[in-house]
């Protein structure tokens, strides 16, 4: 008899703290300050070398060679920083991170693998020329 009493009871209690715990936790709405940096959206994108030549007119990024030393450059090239010293040299990157990056290489290969790095570092907005500076000599854009 004592724990058909003691049931209804021990149901009656449970749901109540269930009750007021839901109160309590529910109550506080979760509220994450946005900060706008953070908003920004990272792009890693193929850029075409037809594009690439229109772009040069206008010079609004920050143009990277990561092949040998050796090859020949596009003409207005800022900066040739080896592919397996991208992290090392991180240093030679623009600082403004929202600064537009264009990689190329010999062939586009190692341009998407080291667009892929730059934009770990925080860099938003990294693009690497597809076929590289083969397809860029092949289609006679001047180096």
């Amino acid at each position: 008899m004592k724990k058909k009493n003691l049931f209804p009871l021990l149901l009656i209690s449970a749901v109540f703290i269930i009750i007021i715990l839901q109160m309590k936790y529910s109550s506080k709405p979760i509220r994450k300050e946005v900060v706008p940096n953070q908003i920004q959206k990272k792009i890693i994108a193929s850029i075409g070398p037809q594009e690439l030549n229109k772009m040069m007119k206008k010079k609004d990024f920050f143009l990277l060679d990561i092949y040998y030393p050796e090859q020949k450059h596009i003409i207005g090239t800022d900066r040739y920083i080896p592919f397996d010293q991208i992290v090392t040299r991180s240093k030679d990157l623009p600082k403004d991170k929202s600064k537009k990056i264009i990689i190329y290489c010999k062939n586009g290969s190692l341009g998407k693998i080291a667009a892929e790095e730059i934009s770990k570092m925080g860099y938003i907005e990294v693009y690497y020329l597809e076929g590289g500076l083969d397809k860029w000599k092949k289609l006679g854009y001047r180096i």
